[in-house]
């Protein structure tokens, strides 16, 4: 058992750097399940848990192969809890008298606000991460395979594991062979020069299958089609095209070659028209970004591929939170958590008060704001009231209380002349509350224009 610990330790390592690299709230429990047979029954081991498990309904042999294995042991530790965690494995493989696998434990609300890709059988990944955690454990499956048959340990690169899932991703929202490979080929093309200068244009990309259906709807309006198409190999000659393609008109490809240019009417109808639209984004030398659905999924920087992270991690949040409201559950933690992420999205800026006191705070500002009739909050409905400028003023249930507030508050020095106005009269607002008695403290969201996300409570602003 100690023997296969210490062999496979360097992985174990591996996957921690993997996902901290992409996000240090990502990083799992991770460890070695190991079952030793014995008699009837098996011996199960993972890290500090041990215990026994009868064989008595399903034979070993039946029970390893199916799918959720892994998780059928995992389940039965003490720690393991089914609603916040979840469960990924390599393989088994048998070694002497001993039968282990990796596995890797996510907590589902660290895993929740990277779920992007489109709902559907033909995608399997609800994010990249689900493609980076594919990519890895078929990684380890093979230098796993490669220690026990030729002692031979195979080094797995992090930033390769990364720039491995970037490229299955795009070729299967695109429903390519990786023979395409238009993820190199852009690459590429970033780098290339046109009259001393680097491309800041666009690509539209839809699947080969779909091109077609261009002409039946408005939202896009074909402007150019080549007569010859050209090959995304052909790195000058597209290069050269990116010059014509601005806000307004854009080359369209179907990953393999480049077939004219659009210009695009009506985006929300084309999106809700197209199961898939993926746009290519080019800035400065090497630089290039993949979005869905006008989502980033990842941007490309000299070759280096770099995930979009949440604006707000799930476990900042938390204990910002829990520390201003210590009387939270788990429950009300993650609803409004999903409701805060929902906010980050509003490309215009807004701002998000919770507090106990909601009710008689709308009351309050009522002068300054529209009350309303208390409603739970979804994240549909809240990213169409946080369209409207001023505050969203919601309790500690996610219910609703009050939109558009224009928020009090004293002068303060803790201000920053850098930041809007949006930013600044949050914290004057907070501080003000936070120095009177007779009001409840207050758990501020600040989401800038320019993208930013601020959390803003008496304890942020050091205030106790």
């Amino acid at each position: 058992m100690l023997n296969i610990s210490q062999t496979i330790e360097g992985y174990i390592q591996s996957s921690q750097r993997l996902f901290k690299q992409v996000d240090e709230e990502l990083a799992p429990t991770t460890g070695i399940l190991i079952l030793t047979p014995r008699g009837q029954g098996i011996k199960v081991h993972f890290n500090a848990y041990e215990y026994d498990y009868e064989l008595s309904k399903i034979p070993l042999e039946m029970l390893l192969s199916q799918q959720d294995a892994q998780e059928t042991f995992i389940k039965l530790l003490p720690f393991f809890d089914h609603a916040y965690h979840e469960v990924y494995a390599s393989q088994f493989f048998k070694h002497k008298n001993l039968i282990f696998s990796f596995v890797m434990i996510f907590d589902r609300k660290t895993l929740s606000p990277y779920e992007r890709m489109p709902n559907n059988d033909k995608i399997p990944y609800r994010s990249m991460i689900d493609a980076i955690i594919e990519t890895f454990l078929k990684l380890l499956n093979g230098a796993i395979e490669t220690y026990l048959t030729e002692h031979t340990l195979t080094k797995i690169s992090e930033n390769a594991v990364i720039k491995s899932a970037a490229k299955l991703v795009f070729n299967t929202l695109l429903d390519t062979s990786e023979i395409v490979n238009p993820f190199d080929n852009i690459s590429k093309i970033s780098s290339k020069r046109y009259e001393q200068t680097f491309s800041d244009g666009s690509i539209l990309f839809l699947p080969k299958n779909k091109i077609h259906m261009i002409d039946q709807t408005p939202s896009i309006e074909r402007l150019i089609i080549l007569e010859k198409k050209i090959p995304l190999t052909q790195l000058r000659h597209v290069r050269k095209l990116l010059e014509i393609s601005n806000l307004n008109m854009l080359l369209l490809s179907d990953g393999e070659f480049i077939l004219g240019t659009v210009k695009i009417v009506d985006e929300q109808k084309m999106l809700s028209f197209f199961e898939t639209v993926l746009t290519v984004d080019f800035s400065h030398y090497a630089s290039w970004q993949l979005s869905y659905h006008q989502h980033k999924i990842f941007q490309v920087i000299h070759g280096e591929v770099y995930i979009s992270k949440p604006k707000i991690g799930y476990y900042k949040f938390s204990d910002t939170l829990r520390a201003l409201y210590p009387v939270l559950n788990a429950k009300q933690t993650i609803l409004l958590y999903k409701l805060i992420l929902e906010a980050t999205k509003q490309t215009k800026g807004t701002i998000i008060v919770i507090s106990k006191n909601a009710r008689s705070e709308a009351y309050r500002l009522e002068n300054q704001g529209f009350i309303v009739a208390p409603m739970l909050l979804t994240p549909d409905t809240m990213a169409s009231i946080t369209a409207i400028d001023g505050a969203v003023l919601m309790d500690l249930d996610g219910m609703v209380q009050g939109l558009g507030f224009i928020l009090d508050g004293m002068a303060t020095d803790k201000g920053d002349s850098s930041r809007g106005a949006r930013y600044n009269s949050t914290i004057r607002y907070v501080e003000t509350i936070a120095n009177h008695d007779s009001f409840a403290d207050s758990f501020a969201v600040v989401i800038s224009e320019d993208g930013d996300a601020d959390i803003i409570t008496k304890h942020t602003l050091k205030l106790m």
